[in-house]
């Protein structure tokens, strides 16, 4: 969930299957910016993402690093997308609650339910064999090949998601 905090910066709280990162998105130029920290553990999530030429977005594509789960909470860097699923309401206390209630889900999708092309885009493949083949080196996701795209805008702020 992403809104406008009381001191006018883009607050974030990300959850799934319980686990919570709350932080900040920064806009800057054509990119958003992402640092957040994991609520139970204080680990830091950063994240890099292609903003979209409008004030608000549908969808938006980029990378993340974070510390996986395990023991070592070894460094982890992992393509991401966020989809706008619904507009804030205004009332920041149901807002949260159905915050909540999304986040508490299964984190696993069900079986069929990631299309090819979007498992495809999260995935690529990447890596010194597919850098051979003319591939990337590095786990990329490059703006041509973005999904990022912006959503109609009603001019008013407060119903940002």
């Amino acid at each position: 969930m992403i809104r406008l905090d009381e001191t006018g910066l883009l607050s974030l709280r990300m959850g799934t299957g319980g686990h919570m990162a709350e932080g900040w998105m920064l806009p800057v130029h054509n990119q958003v910016f992402c640092i957040a920290a994991d609520v139970t553990s204080g680990a830091l999530l950063f994240g890099i993402f292609n903003g979209v030429a409008t004030a608000r977005a549908d969808v938006t594509d980029g990378l993340t690093l974070g510390s996986a789960l395990d023991g070592g909470r070894t460094p982890t860097a992992s393509a991401m997308i966020f989809e706008r699923v619904g507009d804030l309401s205004g009332d920041s206390v149901a807002d949260d609650a159905r915050f909540e209630a999304l986040a508490a889900g299964n984190p696993l999708a069900p079986q069929g339910e990631i299309s090819d092309h979007m498992r495809e885009h999260l995935t690529g493949d990447f890596g010194p064999i597919q850098m051979a083949l003319g591939g990337a080196l590095l786990l990329q996701m490059a703006l041509s090949r973005s999904l990022s795209r912006g959503a109609a805008f009603d001019g008013d702020l407060n119903s940002q998601r």
